[in-house]
Parts: C-alpha cells; sequence; structure tokens
C-alpha cells in the first residue's frame, strides 16, 4: 500500500530555525542575517528591493519537512520527510531513532533539512510504539531482531527504493535484520551504537560488502564499543570517531556528526 499524506497547512519547522516564530525560540541567523535583521529596527538602512528578493529567492528554495503516515502490515507509522528543493534526489535516506527518541530528533537537530539541501532525500519515521506511531504493535520484544522483511515493507511504502539506513541504538533490532535479510536494497548502512550487534556471528558480518559508517562517541564505553567491535567485521566500513560524545553521539556534537555523514554520502554518488 502506498504512503499516506496528511494534508499540511505550512512546512513543519525545527524549533530555533529562522522560521521558528515561537515565543522563546532561537534564533540561529548568521552575522550577515542578524545585520539585516536589526535594520528593520534599529539605525541600520533597511534591505534594497533586490536583496529582499533575494532573500525571498533563497526562502523558496529552502527545503520544506512535510508529515505523513503511511500503514505497514496493518499498522499506521508517522513519518517526517524533506526534499531537494530544485532536484531530482541523489539518493534516499531512511532515519529510525533511538528508544527514547523519534522523528522529531531528526527535524529538531535539522539533520533532515541538511540532507535535503545536500539533494538527498531524506525520510525519517516513528517506529511502532513510538511518537505518532505509539499505537503502532512493534513486530517484535525490545531487544529482538524484528523480522527483515519489516523495514522492506516500509521501504517499499515510501517508494524508496534502494537507501541508505541510519540506525541508532534501539533501531538496530530492525535495521541488522533488513541488512542482512535484504541487503541488495541497502545502499549503505550507518550504524551509531546500534544494539543487537552481538546476534549475528561475524561469519555474517563478514560476507557483506554495503558501504558502512561506523558512529560512535567515544564516551559511549559499553554499547558503542561492543557494538563496534562487531560491526568492524563488516568488510567495507568506516568509522566516525566523535570525541567528547556519548551515547547519543550526534546530538552531542551534531556538527562532526553532519560533516561525516554528508561526506559519507557524497562518497556514495
Amino acid at each position: 500500500m502506498g504512503p499516506r499524506s496528511h494534508s499540511v497547512a505550512r512546512p513543519v519547522s525545527a524549533p530555533g530555525s529562522r522560521h521558528d516564530s515561537r515565543p522563546g525560540s532561537l534564533s540561529y541567523l548568521r552575522p550577515r542575517e542578524a545585520q539585516r535583521s536589526a535594520g528593520f529596527w534599529g539605525d541600520a538602512p533597511l534591505l534594497s528591493a533586490g536583496l529582499l528578493q533575494s532573500t525571498s529567492r533563497e526562502a523558496m528554495a529552502a527545503p520544506q519537512v512535510t508529515v505523513g503516515t503511511t500503514t505497514v502490515d496493518g499498522q499506521t507509522l508517522f513519518y517526517r520527510q524533506a526534499n531537494p528543493a530544485q532536484q531530482a534526489p541523489k539518493l534516499s535516506v531512511l532515519l529510525l531513532h533511538g528508544i527514547r527518541f523519534s522523528s522529531e530528533t531528526w527535524l529538531n537537530l535539522q539533520t533532515l533539512s541538511k540532507l535535503a539541501d545536500a539533494g538527498y532525500r531524506a525520510v525519517a519515521i516513528d517506529l511502532p510504539g513510538f511518537g505518532h506511531s505509539k499505537e503502532a504493535t512493534a513486530p517484535a520484544p525490545v531487544g529482538q531482531p524484528a523480522p527483515g522483511g519489516f523495514l522492506k515493507a516500509v521501504c517499499e511504502a515510501l517508494q524508496l527504493g534502494q537507501v541508505v539506513v541510519i540506525s541508532p541504538s534501539l533501531s538496530g533490532m530492525y535495521s541488522l535484520p533488513f541488512l542482512f535479510q535484504h541487503s541488495q536494497l541497502v545502499q549503505a548502512y550507518v550504524p551509531v551504537a546500534p544494539i543487537c550487534t552481538e546476534k549475528f556471528p561475524a561469519t555474517q558480518y563478514a560476507s557483506l560488502k554495503t558501504p558502512t559508517l561506523i558512529v560512535y562517541g567515544d564516551q559511549d564505553t559499553q554499547l558503542g564499543e561492543m557494538s563496534l567491535n562487531n560491526l568492524k567485521n563488516l568488510p567495507n566500513h568506516k568509522v566516525l570517531l566523535l570525541k567528547g560524545a556519548g551515547h547519543a553521539c550526534y546530538l552531542d556534537k551534531p556538527e562532526e556528526w553532519h560533516l561525516g555523514l554528508l561526506d559519507f554520502l557524497k562518497s556514495l554518488e
């Protein structure tokens, strides 16, 4: 069954983004933009018509994050999506999440918009039992590998085709079975200290040629290091170590995370 999208009155904006006008929200204006903003209220000159038109064009070209739902195995799953504004996507990226998080994490971190800015289709789902998919029933208990066909069905419902899978923590129970059972659908794999790595033998890892970026924080001395020891049996892997970061290393070091991720994706083009 194909994806069913909610009608969206306006783009979803990350808290603190330029489009977030809620009280108390942070404003991440670059210095030049801050000067332009001050011009409307202080002594600085107003923007010229040409600059206003240029700014308007830039805003129109910015990727928009939309939301929707899709049905997989009879369960309704929520997702957020960002597409490149002015080109066909170079590839598709599926973002999963950990036990304390949801697709909103990737919205707030601006990972969705950064991926779309770089020319990729980015789709973040709320896994069954989490976020806006809280009513959906998971295909396996937490901590046990789910059927690999679950993410296959997700990719088919969302028409992702061959996909790059970003998989932190809890989501390893979904991504690893998908990787091993349907590797032909996985263009690349980005595990971020996932669970369930110990449930598969080294020989099974060694049989795959999928390009892999193993990500973990050097302060994550338990799951991060344990998952690394198993994942490094994947023959075609690189390691991105985020220094000073814990288990949710992408939150602790967002700039390094985005730079490393985008560099890896660039190598796939």
